[in-house]
């Protein structure tokens, strides 16, 4: 493949290091709505065991992997997602983007593009498409793709623009995907976001059930292309991430917030030491809850040697390894849901759930019933109306020593995510 580098390398050479840090509001878009099911099946689908009896526990992280059964009913699900605004072109162009640590290629849909969804919003009058004739600095690369990301599958062409940040930060020449065809759209999700990501991942980066797949992770991301172009003084960004929906967190490039934090950060390195994912050593999962004599004890402690946390910002569960997760689900006396496949626990008790500690090496995180149990809307084909609060674990089928940290993790504290170190650190935010 063939990607014009020119407009690169010229920038390197006449935009100094700028010496400040760029920050952008990160929000959060939550809803409860029907959702129909695409009759296409979704490609990621994998075999899961089953969890207490009859139980599975599948993938509904959102955007970059979710399983539904072929064919089903009109569902209503809580789904949120993590977005920031982002402009291309000359005069720039503006698209609402999912923040997404593990993605790299840029994707935008293009003005005139067409979708095989009977709803195809990506591609209406009134979502925010790419026009490359309104802009002086776009560039043809001309090299035609096909890119699978989540909701949708598209073909796409190879295209060179500026990417705009807040603050005025400018990344020149990012190629992206400018799909102009939808060959596969699951219609839930698309009005959540414009049909686009941005990328923080610094090379191509794995997910469950996505190491295969040649089209994905092929482009250079914003990120890497900010370390490529000199454009920041430390080659980093910190996240904080909103816990409510009316809330609004920050991206920030460049530096991190010193005054949101209640103490030290403390420093992960990258693990193992050549990877270039976002993930650190982990060593050991554990669980606290009451005793039957009024004190607490121990219920889980399991150690996890060489074991990996990797970080994946839409997700909405904590992924265990199978076994892992049985136990965790076990002490909760969580129980099936009648309507979704998912477990579930007395609303009323959540305060009195166990404490499960996520023991990275050097530090230890410890999650309550309030971080990882998610108030969900039952299914509209469900007989039984209202509320269930859902348990926020999934189990990762793939390796019984890595564990993936999503959403319930993540929100609860500020993420420095530092290349120049090859560290991620961690530290609590003040109340």
């Amino acid at each position: 493949m063939m990607i014009s580098t020119w407009i690169l390398l010229l920038a390197s050479f006449l935009i100094p290091a700028l010496a400040e840090k760029f920050t952008l509001p990160i929000t959060k878009t939550a809803r409860t709505i029907p959702r129909i099911i695409s009759p296409f099946p979704d490609q990621r689908n994998r075999a899961q065991k089953p969890l207490n009896g009859n139980f599975k526990l599948s993938s509904h992280a959102p955007v970059n992997s979710f399983s539904k059964p072929h064919g089903s009913p009109v569902e209503e699900q809580n789904f949120f997602l993590y977005t920031t605004n982002i402009s291309l072109g000359t005069p720039p162009q503006s698209f609402r983007a999912v923040v997404d640590l593990n993605w790299a290629d840029l994707f935008v849909p293009s003005s005139g593009c067409y979708s095989r969804s009977p709803y195809p919003r990506y591609c209406s009058p009134g979502n925010a498409t790419y026009n490359a004739s309104a802009s002086s600095t776009y560039y043809d690369n001309g090299t035609i793709t096909q890119i699978s990301y989540g909701p949708f599958d598209a073909y796409a062409r190879l295209s060179e623009d500026v990417l705009t940040f807040a603050d005025g930060l400018q990344v020149p020449g990012q190629v992206f995907h400018d799909i102009k065809y939808y060959s596969w759209v699951d219609n839930f999700y698309t009005d959540l976001f414009d049909g686009v990501a941005l990328g923080l991942a610094v090379e191509k980066q794995w997910m469950p059930g996505l190491d295969s797949r040649p089209t994905e992770n092929i482009l250079p991301s914003p990120f890497r292309n900010m370390i490529d172009n000199n454009l920041l003084d430390e080659n980093m960004f910190s996240i904080v991430w909103p816990s409510k929906t009316q809330e609004e967190g920050s991206l920030v490039f460049g530096s991190y917030d010193e005054d949101l934090l209640a103490g030290d950060l403390i420093s992960h390195p990258l693990f193992p030491e050549d990877t270039t994912r976002w993930q650190v050593e982990l060593e050991n999962i554990s669980m606290v809850g009451d005793s039957d004599c009024g004190g607490k004890k121990v219920l889980v402690d399991k150690s996890i040697p060489g074991g990996k946390a990797f970080f994946m910002s839409v997700m909405p569960f904590i992924g265990f390894p199978y076994t892992i997760a049985q136990s965790l689900v076990h002490h909760m006396y969580a129980w099936e849901s009648r309507c979704g496949p998912y477990m579930v626990v007395d609303c009323d008790e959540i305060a009195s759930l166990p404490e499960i500690t996520i023991g990275l090496k050097g530090q230890n995180v410890t999650l309550k019933g309030e971080d990882y149990v998610q108030k969900i809307g039952y299914p509209l084909s469900c007989m039984f109306p209202g509320e269930e609060c859902a348990v926020m674990f999934d189990a990762v089928m793939e390796s019984e020593n890595t564990v993936i940290l999503g959403m319930p993790f993540l929100k609860k504290m500020m993420g420095v995510f530092n290349w120049d170190e090859k560290t991620i650190s961690f530290g609590e935010l003040k109340k």
